[in-house]
């Protein structure tokens, strides 16, 4: 239960996206966050919002070059469809930002900020990370929806599954983690953001 991997702050978030409760640390107060506890201390996660796809890839490429250089391997983008990973390397390379994208087999290269979606992000972990592409109809997968009423335990399996795929997502970051979307959230984040 106790977590050595990312902040209290990222924890708290990334259990928050899990269950959809908010966990409080009560202002240095002892912290129970579902049974975790974290030994670090780090900045807030951020949130934010853009208008359209073309829009957060500009975000993620602004918050990288926020981040400074990135060429490290020590920072990473995560998204939840190899179509829009694709889309972020394509961005990234012609801004002039090293990338390498994760395959199955893990990066190509331990250089570069490394792209891949949510399902191979397990097992790597990173000082900084934003996970983008966080929408509604794209987390959890629009697709699902069609089991709501012919098979809602299927539909409640499936999205708890890509639930628990933005968790480890979250849970990847140690440092810092930034949580971007475009047009309508992802209903994941709704406790987050009634905030």
């Amino acid at each position: 239960t106790r977590c050595y991997r990312t902040t209290r702050q990222i924890l708290a978030v990334a259990l928050e996206l899990l269950t959809g409760e908010t966990y409080d640390d009560l202002d240095g107060g002892e912290e129970n966050l579902a049974g975790y506890r974290s030994l670090l201390r780090g900045a807030q996660p951020t949130f934010r919002a853009a208008a359209t796809w073309t829009e957060e890839k500009h975000l993620v490429a602004a918050q990288l070059r926020a981040w400074g250089d990135p060429a490290d391997g020590s920072v990473a983008v995560c998204v939840p469809t190899r179509e829009l990973a694709g889309e972020i390397v394509t961005r990234l390379a012609a801004d002039g930002i090293p990338v390498v994208e994760i395959g199955p087999d893990g990066p190509k290269s331990p250089d570069g900020v490394h792209v891949g979606t949510m399902h191979r992000f397990k097992g790597l972990e990173y000082q900084r990370i934003i996970i983008a592409g966080v929408a509604d109809g794209l987390v959890p997968r629009q697709m699902i929806s069609r089991f709501r009423d012919a098979d809602p335990k299927r539909y409640q399996r499936e999205r708890q599954r890509d639930r628990s795929l933005l968790f480890v997502a979250a849970t990847r970051a140690r440092d810092e983690l930034a949580v971007f979307w475009h047009g309508a959230p992802s209903p994941f984040l709704a406790s987050r953001l009634a905030r």
